[in-house]
């Protein structure tokens, strides 16, 4: 990432019918308390804010642009999951940080519906307009 990201960043876009966030943050990012314990709900907030007062499904890919994972984010995605599916949608997670793979098998996170980690958004994107399942 060529910009320094104190703070975790959540930017969000339609494409089609599906609600495309992008979750940016620099390695030690998460270090801060109060940085672990927002992220969840600015997550939420965006995904809220890009769906507004849709009636239809809208399910959404969140995209991970950092190079650290752990529990901050594993409940951030926990937690958007749960409001994605108050809005009939799927969840689908692109580039979760590899190295952090392990924490997020143990986290159980992989065995919930409607959630699913893809290699990259364009994986993502495809399956969540396809409707698939995760």
């Amino acid at each position: 990432m060529a910009e320094n990201l104190n703070e975790p960043t959540v930017e969000g876009k339609m494409n089609g019918s599906v609600v495309v966030l992008t979750l940016k943050y620099d390695e030690g990012a998460l270090n801060n308390q109060a940085e672990r314990e927002n992220l969840p709900s600015k997550v939420r907030k965006k995904y809220l804010e890009m769906v507004g007062t849709r009636t239809t499904p809208a399910s959404c890919v969140l995209v991970i642009d950092a190079s650290e994972a752990g529990t901050p984010l594993n409940r951030a995605i926990f937690d958007l999951r749960q409001e994605v599916q108050k809005h009939k949608g799927k969840l689908f997670c692109a580039q979760y940080p590899k190295a952090y793979w392990q924490g997020l098998i143990a986290s159980q996170l992989l065995r919930l519906p409607d959630l699913s980690f893809e290699a990259d958004e364009q994986a993502a994107l495809s399956k969540a307009r396809a409707g698939g399942t995760p």
